[in-house]
């Protein structure tokens, strides 16, 4: 048995998560999905509430004037970009007028540094790492 087996293995990209949440969501029967990936329709833009600049989430669920999930995916290298709070702040200002949710997916082990990012920025949203 090859102990080093998993010790090669890369961290996922941002296009591998997304894929990934989408067939978890389809698999849970969700409809309307949109995802910001190659192959699928892409979610609506939103308008960044600094400075006002367009904006895709990852992947959405609902209508496109009303999604219910909103999900950012981030990477290693995205989740200490200056710019994910802000990202964050305004998806999950949306979900909440929609009466909706907003989620950040991170690889496994990030979600501690996801969750201290969101105390940075006085946010208490769903970390799902995957």
């Amino acid at each position: 048995m090859n102990k080093n087996k998993n010790k090669n293995k890369t961290a996922p990209s941002h296009d591998e998560i997304v894929h990934k949440v989408v067939r978890h969501l389809q698999s849970r029967f969700f409809r309307n999905i949109r995802a910001n990936a190659e192959g699928i329709m892409p979610p609506p833009k939103a308008f960044s509430l600094n400075d006002g600049m367009p904006l895709v989430p990852d992947v959405t669920v609902g209508s496109d004037s009303s999604p219910k999930h909103i999900f950012e995916v981030e990477t290693a290298e995205t989740l200490c970009d200056d710019c994910a709070g802000n990202r964050w702040k305004t998806f999950s200002s949306i979900a909440n007028k929609c009466g909706g949710n907003f989620s950040v997916v991170v690889p496994k082990g990030m979600a501690e540094l996801a969750m201290t990012k969101m105390a940075e920025h006085s946010l208490d949203e769903r970390i799902w790492e995957i």
